[in-house]
């Protein structure tokens, strides 16, 4: 959440500050159950646990703890040269969370790696919609009568 918030900080007043660091947190919160719910459903749906639902998600929630890696980054170097750095946190949050999937269930290493690159591009896509609802739509897609 930090590294969002950060990335796009700008001076302002201490309210908006504020407000935007809340806004980010939300984002964070609602990217990990999308991953969360998007992920269970899609694994209850498709196989059969080997381990208790409880362990799943334990183990989902541990993959996704890899993304800290992303404070790890942005704490080491920031600027336009650490692009490979996201990539590389990125891609380890997904073989974790292949592995974790894996490991949970009987699927094959094939299904394992179509299951989840689902809820990571569903993930994806819900991090990024903060950029959609921020867009200007009016300079966008102009209105004349």
């Amino acid at each position: 959440m930090y590294f969002r918030w950060a990335e796009n900080r700008e001076i302002q007043q201490f309210f908006e500050q504020e407000y935007e660091f809340y806004t980010k947190f939300a984002e964070a919160l609602s990217c990990l159950l999308i991953y969360l719910t998007i992920s269970t459903f899609i694994i209850l749906n498709t196989s059969s646990l080997v381990t208790s639902l409880p362990r799943l998600v334990l183990g989902l929630l541990l993959a996704f703890c890899s993304r800290f890696l992303n404070l790890a980054a942005l704490l080491w170097v920031t600027g336009p040269d650490t692009a490979f750095l996201w990539t590389f946190v990125e891609f380890l949050f997904l073989i974790t969370s292949v592995t974790v999937t894996r490991v949970t269930t009987d699927l094959g290493p094939a299904r394992s790696w179509i299951v989840m690159l689902v809820p990571h591009a569903a993930r994806h896509v819900s991090s990024n919609i903060s950029h959609v609802i921020a867009s200007d739509t009016l300079q966008t897609y102009p209105c004349s009568p």
